[in-house]
């Protein structure tokens, strides 16, 4: 049930998949999945903090941005992890590729700057984003990608609780069910804890 190689005693017996967008696939590949924490490199939290303060300001915020948004900046984790900076992987492939298309820029972060201050400039079109990173990749066009990691070492991995269930009891569970049929495997997601190097064989588009 569970494998060994020589550097790490144990790995997982099924993939994880990582949803995100082709344009960091090129980071990706040169320095890791992992490596770039992009939400302190290009100081996103404080951006959405302030257009969203703006948009509520001259009132264009939905209600979804008003419910979801604050929660993203507060970096909750109470009955949901709103938290980011972290890689996250999830045992489904369905549920990676949901998120990617939802997702053009690869981040639930930096598509929900990008979509408060497309609301912006809507009725306010003097605004400037104060975000050079993000001013460079407006209004260019990336594709969903998912990444594919098999026999991940589940040292470098932590898994958010399921019904109470611990980490190992999930992995037993889930290899159990992927052997069965991979496409009714659970929903669960890891964090990664470890930079991984990533090729073009791990890399899928959708």
């Amino acid at each position: 049930m569970i494998k060994k190689n020589k550097k790490y005693m144990k790995t997982l017996d099924f993939p994880l998949y990582h949803g995100t967008s082709s344009l960091f696939i090129d980071s990706i590949k040169e320095k890791g999945l992992g490596a770039v924490n992009i939400v302190k490199e290009y100081n996103l939290i404080n951006t959405l903090k302030d257009v969203f303060d703006y948009a509520t300001k001259i009132n264009v915020v939905d209600w979804q941005q008003e419910y979801f948004v604050p929660k993203i900046i507060n970096q909750e984790s109470n009955n949901s992890n709103w938290q980011h900076g972290q890689v996250y992987l999830s045992s489904s492939e369905n549920k990676a590729i949901s998120y990617a298309k939802s997702n053009k820029y690869g981040s639930e972060i930096l598509s929900n700057i990008i979509e408060v201050y497309q609301a912006i400039i809507e009725s306010d079109s003097s605004y400037n984003l104060d975000n050079e990173f993000i001013q460079s990749i407006l209004d260019k066009d990336y594709e969903p990608v998912i990444i594919k990691l098999d026999n991940i070492p589940i040292e470098i991995l932590s898994s958010e609780s399921n019904g109470g269930n611990s980490s190992e009891k999930l992995i037993e569970y889930i290899t159990k069910e992927y052997r069965e049929t991979e496409e009714r495997i659970i929903e669960v997601n890891f964090r990664l804890n470890k930079v991984i190097s990533i090729n073009d064989s791990n890399i899928i588009s959708i």
